[in-house]
């Protein structure tokens, strides 16, 4: 009987995995559903792993499986994958198994960009073309191409990197639309908040979100709990919880400030009244610690599960009582003077005298003394019976600004920036150190016996200390660092490592002070911060967006991580030796593998952001990058054809003169004059800021604009000035040929200026914006339009000049955001921003109409094609772009498809035969738009 069950088990395997090998004759889309998700493990089950093999490289195979199986449920592909290759013995098929395994692994986070126009198996076919040319995973798609023509448009990104596992991003966690503000690993799980004040709980392995809520504080738990607050009320959320938490205790009129665990079991609960609470969320019983009740802001350190230290760090602005407000809520009682009802602080009186005119500051200052300037020792019983004693241990007379708790001693700062080390169950002074009286100080645990301080003062300087907290407690100078610190770590072998807003990273040897080495940035950007993966290897970040890899035992850089599109905030190990990072504005977190990070980008990149200028002569396209360099690619191939690095400091504007030389101007203050083969023809030197652009005139002169407020006339020739242009009391922004060859120029100081070039002087100036001229533009009939830089104080204005008279005719006004285009059509203004179209009639510039995009692009399709920037507008009717976070959208004739890719995408230019030259940061793309296997031509 036995033997007659395994026959039919066995049989019953075997004709499961005959359906996932014919999946193409399934005309049930439950039964391929089922076969896609669970056909390995029958064939698996009867032994027919080399069978298996064969099916899952199919390629058509690998698509309609993604299709239906979607990316949610990408994993399983992966680990089926993954179990072929272990019990595979087919050499070839392991090694293409393997590849493929590591492409979906590495690529997994942008697949979860699937939409309901836009399904995994489209995005994984994009994927896969931009993939090795000798990889088997592309000859096969490329085949599958020829032999089935889609009925989809899509783009072949040109440039391949030579390896599959080109993305040591492994994984991101995307929100809807704020950038992440903290982050930590919590049980296996990541617990991160936005800056919507929403908390996430995320399952990275099922790459399920566990718990979103907002709210105001969360605290990680030493277990299994997480504890959350939102006013006077507290919740508790298990791990094993799928569901948003029910509230677990009230504090009915006291509102929460923050929350620490004391021990798994109790919590510790400040209030914003100024008192301590000692919750057991086993008894949901709460005793008092410490109550002071004066609405003073509690700072608080544990010490042990039996000590608390806590100290008055300042005071909470608290509403007035209800009885102030008049019924409605929304009014203040005019009965009442409100003004007379101050918190009990210590405020300084400060004379209308002191107050010197046309200064911002107080003549004098007058430091603010805290009523209470004591360090307290709250001691709980060990029997839990709610025994607490309080102990006044220490005071400074001049207050305390900040304390941390170092194993049984406390490190505090006073307000005149001294440091003192106290033994906080005792209150014994051990040491204290004067190093700078200053207004700020940071400071950086480096070991159980070692501590770093930094201090600086208003005037920049800035002093760095290494403090002892042990006896004789000696303090160490360390010299190096040319701006302030931005972080301190420990290295073992007593050794630390320092980052700092001077570009560069230095490693100290702390038993001499000396430096062991330095490193600086790949970029010139300063470095933010630093975390130790083991003994000998660190990863530094910059504000540029780069994460850098450092082997320093060895000295060496090791790898880089790139993939932000903005300044890296944070960085995290993982416990699995993985690295976890957010960016400011930027809603994604990205976890990284560090050991298959490439020293540089896997493309032939620059090493920092490319300019937005990216022009194009015949089949040769340039991109300038603020690398110092700039390159000549070859749109065919895709290929570098040259890179010129003459300049100092990064590249800010660069053009063709003719079809075989090349002007740049970079931060450095010289333009270049090149050939193609990549000689400086002629260097012109006389900026003495960075030059903004430059202009190549008739007769064999060149015009040049710069930060240094002038405008410069070349001989191109000899690199001779022939005249400087001066006016301007700002930084010079652009320039253009007027209709009667004169040059109109704009500047930071809110003025146009129109130069003749002939006479070399300043004809007219248009004065009248109220900040910074962003774009001016020249109409049909001679006009000068032009519209201001939008900030918090000054709004945007739109401005008509008639410069025969140097008069400005028309003032639109009304606009509450930047302007990104305009168009001037039958006596009407149209402004394009971020979200809306306004619109004047001359006769009304200070009444606009607003228009939301969609609605002004189906009412007025001709202006709003107009209102496009020049990349996004019609190619030659057919074609229009749309850039987002991680892809590039296009429609062709009403078809929608899109290329996707880490990033935020923009495209500079398309050719005639349909080739997009894209970038994102430092990344150049060249993309071939294809219908079917045929390549799009815009001709």
């Amino acid at each position: 009987m036995t033997k007659f069950r395994s026959i039919q088990i066995q049989k019953i395997h075997n004709t499961l995995f005959n359906a996932k090998v014919d999946w193409r004759a399934l005309q049930s889309v439950s039964l391929r559903n089922y076969v896609f998700d669970h056909g390995v493990k029958h064939g698996f089950s009867v032994d027919r792993v080399n069978e298996i093999s064969n099916v899952v490289l199919d390629y058509e195979y690998v698509l309609e499986r993604l299709l239906y199986s979607t990316s949610k449920r990408l994993l399983s592909v992966i680990r089926d994958l993954n179990a072929i290759q272990l019990t595979s013995n087919v050499e070839s098929n392991v090694v293409d198994i393997r590849l493929l395994e590591q492409f979906l692994r590495t690529n997994t986070h942008l697949l979860n960009f699937e939409t309901t126009k836009w399904g995994v198996d489209k995005i994984f076919h994009q994927l896969a073309m931009e993939h090795a040319e000798d990889s088997p995973l592309t000859k096969k798609g490329t085949e599958w191409l020829r032999a089935s023509p889609t009925d989809w448009y899509w783009f072949m990104r040109k440039r391949r990197p030579t390896n599959v596992p080109i993305n040591p991003c492994i994984q991101t966690l995307l929100t809807d639309e704020e950038e992440w503000s903290c982050m930590e690993e919590w049980n296996g799980f990541f617990v991160a908040s936005d800056c919507c004040s929403n908390l996430w709980v995320w399952d990275r392995e099922h790459n399920d979100v566990k718990l979103q809520i907002e709210i105001t504080g969360y605290e990680t738990g030493p277990l299994e709990h997480i504890a959350l607050w939102d006013a006077t009320t507290v919740y508790l959320w298990h791990i094993e919880d799928d569901d948003v938490p029910e509230p677990f205790y009230d504090l009915e009129n006291q509102y929460i400030l923050s929350i620490s665990w004391l021990t798994p079991s109790e919590l510790l609960i400040i209030t914003e009244q100024g008192d301590v609470f000692l919750l057991d969320i086993q008894t949901k019983q709460s005793s008092v610690v410490v109550s002071f009740g004066d609405n003073r802001h509690i700072c608080l350190k544990v010490v042990s599960r039996n000590a608390v230290v806590v100290y008055q760090e300042g005071w909470i602005e608290c509403d007035e009582s209800e009885e102030d407000y008049e019924d409605s809520g929304d009014e203040w009682d005019d009965t009442e003077d409100t003004s007379s009802e101050q918190s009990e602080e210590p405020v300084s009186d400060h004379d209308e005298d002191s107050f010197e005119d046309g200064d911002d500051d107080w003549s004098e200052e007058v430091e603010e003394v805290p009523s209470d300037p004591t360090l307290y020792l709250c001691t709980i019983s060990d029997d839990r019976s709610m025994q607490i004693q309080v102990t006044a241990i220490y005071k400074i007379d001049e207050g305390i600004s900040e304390c941390i708790v170092h194993g049984l001693n406390g490190i505090l700062v006073d307000k005149n920036h001294g440091i003192h080390l106290v033994d906080v169950l005792s209150g014994t002074l051990l040491k204290k150190w004067s190093i700078l009286e200053g207004s700020g100080v940071d400071i950086y645990v480096l070991s159980e016996q070692k501590i770093a301080v930094v201090q600086w003062d208003d005037e920049e300087k800035f002093v760095v200390n290494v403090l002892s907290t042990n006896a004789p407690y000696n303090s160490m100078e360390l010299h190096g660092h040319t701006d302030l610190l931005t972080s301190m770590k420990g290295l073992s072998h007593n050794r630390a490592i320092s980052t700092s807003f001077d570009n560069t990273a230095i490693v100290w040897d702390l038993t001499t002070g000396k430096q062991v080495f330095s490193f600086s940035n790949i970029v010139p950007h300063d470095l933010s911060g630093a975390v130790v993966l083991d003994d000998n290897v660190v990863a530094v970040w910059s504000v540029s967006g780069h994460i850098l890899l450092w082997d320093v035992e060895q000295q060496k850089h090791i790898g880089t991580l790139l993939g932000h599109t903005s300044s890296v905030s944070d960085v995290i190990v993982l416990s699995n030796g993985q690295l976890a990072s957010i960016a400011m504005f930027e809603p994604s977190l990205r976890i990284w593998e560090p050991s298959i990070a490439p020293l540089k980008p896997p493309l032939d990149n620059h090493d920092d952001v490319v300019i937005s200028h990216v022009p194009i002569c015949n089949t040769m396209v340039v991109t300038g990058s603020h690398d110092k360099t700039f390159r000549v690619w070859d749109v065919e191939s895709a290929k570098t054809r040259l890179m010129f690095s003459e300049h100092t400091e990064p590249v800010e504007c660069v053009d063709w003169v003719n079809d075989t030389e090349l002007l740049s101007g970079a931060w450095d203050g010289v333009l270049l004059h090149w050939n193609i083969s990549g000689q400086v023809i002629q260097r012109f030197v006389g900026h003495t800021d960075w030059v903004r652009g430059f202009k190549v005139l008739p007769h064999g002169k060149l015009l040049s604009w710069s930060d240094d407020c002038t405008l410069r006339l070349w001989e191109m020739s000899s690199g001779h000035c022939i005249h400087t242009f001066e006016g301007h009391d700002g930084p010079v922004r652009d320039g253009l040929t007027m209709n009667d060859g004169r040059w109109l120029s704009w500047s930071e100081d809110g003025t146009l200026r129109i130069w003749d070039l002939e006479s070399m002087t300043c004809d007219c100036i248009l004065e009248g914006h109220a900040n910074h001229v962003d774009t001016a533009l020249i109409q049909e009939n001679g006009a000068i339009v032009s519209y201001n830089h939008e900030d918090w104080e000054v709004p945007c204005e739109i401005r008509i000049w008639d410069p025969s008279s140097a008069s400005c005719t028309h003032v639109f006004s009304g606009l509450d955001a930047e302007v990104i285009e305009l168009v001037v059509l039958n006596e009407h203004m149209y402004a394009r921003t971020y979200a809306n179209v306004f619109s004047w009639k001359f006769a009304s510039p200070d009444q606009p109409t607003e228009h939301l995009l969609i609605d002004f692009s189906l009412e007025y399709p001709n202006i709003w094609e107009r209102l496009h920037a020049a990349e996004k507008r019609s190619l030659h009717h057919a074609v229009q772009t749309d850039c987002k976070s991680g892809r590039i959208l296009i429609t062709v004739h009403g078809v929608q498809t899109q290329w996707t890719n880490d990033g935020d995408w923009r495209v500079h230019q398309i050719t005639d035969s349909g080739i997009m030259v894209v970038t994102c940061w430092n990344d150049v793309a060249f993309l071939q738009l294809y219908q079917g296997s045929s390549p799009i031509g815009l001709v």
